[in-house]
C-alpha cells in the first residue's frame, strides 16, 4: 500500500521568537529539486513513525469544540472544491501551527522546530499528517574538500521522530471510534508528559487489550489497596496477577468480585461491590474513554509482583504465574512478614 502525497505545507514554530513564521503557500511538489527523493524522505518518515511502538490509536476528545478536529474537518469539506481547497488548507494549517507553538510555550518543552502538514492517502484512505521535525545542524563536504555547516537541517530518514499525528479523514467523528494515530515520545524525563497528545491534540488513547492490561494493574490495585489490610491486599494481588496470567478474557463485573469478596472484613463480605467496581471503571475511563470493563490480558504486559520494604533495601519479585505450591506468605501479629519457599523451587542466589 504505497503512500501518495498530494499536498504539503510547512510552518516554523519559532517558539523562542515572537511567534510562528507561517507559510502563505503550499510547497510546489512538481518544482522540487529531485522530487522523487524529496517525497520519499517524507514517505519514509510517515511509514517509520506509523510502525513505531510508541504510536497510539486515539480519538479526539470534546468533539464539538476540539480545535484541531474542527480545522481538519474544514479541510475535508473543501477537498472536492479545487479552487478553494488550497486556500483553506493554508489557513487551517496555519491555525494548527499557532496552537502547537502556544502549547509548547506553555509546556516545559523547548525543542523548537517546524510543523509539516501533509495531505496523503494510503489505499484510498485520506489522512492529514501533522509532523513536527526538530532542527539540527549538518556538515557538508564540498567539491573542493572544504566543509560547510548547514543550519536547520531536517532529521535524516534514519532518525526517529518524536511528535506526529496521522488523522483519518472521515465523514463523521464519533465517540469511541478511531480518529487518529499519535506519536508522542518524550525527549527527556523533564518534558511535560504527553503535551502533544493531551494539550495540543486534545485526544485520548482508545482502550485496547494491551493498554488495559497495563492500566488495570495500576488503577485496580490502587483502588483495592485502600479497601484491604496489607496481608489481604498482598493475597488479592497474587490472585489478580494469577488470573491475568491465564490469558482468559477478564470482565470487571464477573471476575473482580470473586477475587476480593472473602478478603474483605467479615461484616463487609455480603456488600454490593458495584460502587467499588464503578470507581475502578471511572478511573480507567478518565484515561481511556470507551468500553473498559472487559479485556483479554496480554501476557507480555503482566508485571511481576514486587514485595518491598518501606526503605526499598529489601525487594522480592514473584512472577504473576508462579506456582502457588512453591511458596507461602503471611504477616505475623508483630508485623513480621514471612515468605516461605519450598525445596521444589530450588532457590539460588543470583550473581
Amino acid at each position: 500500500m504505497p503512500i501518495e502525497i498530494s499536498k504539503m505545507i510547512v510552518h516554523k514554530l519559532n517558539i523562542r521568537g515572537t511567534g510562528p513564521i507561517l507559510a502563505t503557500s503550499c510547497i510546489d511538489l512538481q518544482e522540487l529539486e529531485n522530487p522523487e527523493e524529496a517525497l520519499n524522505f517524507f514517505v519514509t518518515h510517515i511509514e517509520n513513525s506509523r510502525s513505531s511502538g510508541f504510536v497510539k490509536k486515539c480519538q479526539f476528545w470534546n468533539l464539538e469544540n476540539n480545535t484541531i478536529k474542527n480545522r481538519v474537518v474544514n479541510m475535508i469539506r473543501a477537498l472536492e472544491d479545487v479552487e478553494s481547497f488550497e486556500r483553506i488548507f493554508i489557513e487551517e494549517s496555519a491555525g494548527i501551527a499557532r496552537k502547537l507553538a502556544n502549547s509548547m510555550k506553555n509546556s516545559s518543552s523547548r525543542s523548537d522546530g517546524s510543523l509539516f502538514v501533509i495531505l496523503y492517502s494510503i489505499d484510498g484512505q485520506n489522512y492529514i499528517g501533522l509532523i513536527k521535525m526538530d532542527p539540527d545542524s549538518g556538515i557538508e563536504v564540498l567539491d573542493d574538500l572544504t566543509i560547510q555547516v548547514r543550519e536547520d537541517m531536517l532529521p535524516s530518514k534514519k532518525e526517529k521522530l518524536h511528535k506526529a499525528a496521522f488523522i483519518m479523514c472521515k465523514d463523521d467523528y464519533v465517540i469511541s471510534d478511531t480518529h487518529l494515530f499519535v506519536l508522542d515520545r518524550q525527549q527527556s524525563t523533564e518534558e511535560a508528559a504527553k503535551f502533544f497528545l493531551d494539550t495540543f491534540l486534545n485526544s485520548k488513547i482508545l482502550p485496547g487489550d494491551e493498554n488495559l492490561t497495563v492500566a488495570y494493574q495500576k488503577e485496580m490495585l490502587n483502588m483495592v489497596k485502600n479497601e484491604l489490610d496489607p496481608q489481604y491486599f498482598m493475597e488479592f494481588n497474587r490472585r489478580f496477577k494469577r488470573r491475568l496470567s491465564t490469558g482468559e478474557h477478564f470482565t470487571l463485573e464477573e471476575d473482580f468480585p470473586p477475587l476480593i469478596r472473602d478478603l474483605l472484613p467479615e461484616n463487609e463480605r455480603d456488600q454490593d461491590l458495584q460502587n467499588l467496581s464503578r470507581n475502578i471503571q471511572n478511573s480507567l475511563v478518565r484515561k481511556y474513554p470507551g468500553e473498559v470493563t472487559g479485556f483479554t490480558p496480554v501476557i507480555e504486559k503482566i508485571t511481576n509482583r514486587v514485595i518491598q520494604s518501606i526503605d526499598r533495601t529489601i525487594e522480592v519479585k514473584i512472577a504473576a504465574d508462579a506456582d502457588d505450591e512453591l511458596y507461602t506468605q503471611e504477616f505475623l501479629e508483630d508485623g513480621s512478614f514471612v515468605l516461605t519457599v519450598y525445596p521444589e523451587a530450588r532457590m539460588d542466589e543470583k550473581r
